[in-house]
Order: structure tokens, then sequence, then C-alpha cells
């Protein structure tokens, strides 16, 4: 985990905007953990919504760069409210709309499980890592913890992209 974690450490420096940050963790973390889609949201929890400003791989249809949706009742807001992350996986898809009711478009793409941890800085959670796969039983709690060190690490990059952003 050391090796990987000096990878992201290398990717975040390098990430001047949040295509190079994403595509640097796209690389950091590919033989580390499993994803077909790696997102990065800003949150707006005055607003309860989530903006991606970069993806990578597997396409849902109707989410690209830039899309706004509600946080309500995704993957997303499961791991905001778990304050650490949270990973979901099933090939059942009744059990993936029970939990998650507006989640046809990520079936249909093929994704079956996915993983989500808040970027938190100065005690409020500003973005999220959202990993998606095909794969429904690809995250574990080694997943998690890997995930959680890598949004730990890059929150200072977040929050200075997201504030040059604002301005």
């Amino acid at each position: 985990m050391k090796n990987s974690l000096q990878k992201i450490i290398s990717a975040s420096a390098k990430g001047n905007t949040f295509d190079a940050l994403g595509d640097n963790l796209v690389a950091a973390l590919a033989n580390h953990i499993a994803f077909d889609r790696l997102n990065i949201g800003l949150l707006d929890l005055n607003r309860y919504q989530f903006e991606d400003v970069y993806v990578f791989g597997r396409n849902v249809d109707g989410r690209e760069r830039g899309h706004l949706r509600t946080l309500k009742n995704t993957v997303v807001e499961a791991g905001v409210r778990s304050g650490g992350g949270y990973f979901f996986g099933t090939s059942e898809t009744d059990e993936w709309l029970k939990h998650f009711p507006n989640f046809g478009p990520v079936l249909k793409s093929g994704i079956r499980s996915m993983l989500s941890v808040p970027v938190t800085a100065n005690d409020k959670i500003i973005a999220a890592l959202v990993f998606a796969a095909r794969d429904p039983k690809a995250y574990t709690t080694d997943s998690l913890k890997l995930a959680t060190a890598a949004a730990e690490i890059i929150t200072p990059k977040i929050k200075s992209l997201r504030l040059n952003m604002n301005y």
C-alpha cells in the first residue's frame, strides 16, 4: 500500500487541473483498486447536488463532465452519510433499485458495484471520489481504505482547484 500511496501523492502534486488530477489518479490507482469508471464530483450540500468535474471510463447515459444531479438516493449520499465512505455491489438489479431507486442508467451501463468516499476540507465535505465497476464484488474494506487514503491525499488539491473554479 505504501507504493500506491506514493503514486497518489505524486498524482496529486502533478494535477494542476481536474483533468490532470483525474488522469493521474487513474494511472496511480489502476493496479491497486478495481474500476471501470472513476469520477470526481464537487458537492454542494446546501443544494444537495453533485457535479462531475472529472469522468473517466465506462459511460453512463447522461453523465459526463459538468453533469449536475441530486445526491438523493445515491452511493455518494451513502458515502457522505457514513462520513467515511461506502461501497455497494450486487448483480441483482432489484437489490440495486431497492437501495438506489434512481440508478436505472447506471445499471443499464453495466455497472454492478460502486465505492464513494467523501473529500473533506475544514470539516466540510467538498467533493467525492467515486469508483464504479462491472464486477459486483469489486470492492472490499481494503478498497475502501485505499480510496479513503487517496481522498485524504488529494484534498488540498481539490480544495485549490475548486477555489480556482469559482474565480
